[in-house]
């Protein structure tokens, strides 16, 4: 946590426009928040990520077993799957064994 308090904000969307209450966001307000959106959106699928195939565990992918042995962190792309063979994988394309 960065030790700001939390708090919770409200935000209304009807088509193009983004409001704050009364206030209607400029496009550098809209963007800012879209970028801080897109982050905490990366977080959890990487958290969840990181739940469901943790480092160590075996996965099959494209017929052959191999080990979780990290993640991608590549702005711009789904987190994937870092593969034992230098193999870098979707999370769609391996099945646990």
């Amino acid at each position: 946590m960065s030790g700001r308090s939390e708090q919770a904000r409200i935000y209304r969307i009807s088509e193009n426009r983004v409001w704050r209450g009364k206030t209607e966001l400029s496009p550098a307000q809209i963007h800012a928040l879209a970028q801080t959106l897109a982050a905490i959106t990366r977080t959890r699928e990487e958290d969840a990520l990181r739940k469901v195939y943790p480092v160590g565990a075996r996965v099959r992918f494209g017929g052959n077993l191999h080990t979780v042995t990290g993640y991608t962190d590549s702005p711009g792309l789904p987190p994937m799957l870092k593969l034992s063979s230098n193999t870098i994988a979707h999370p769609t394309h391996v099945t646990h064994t």
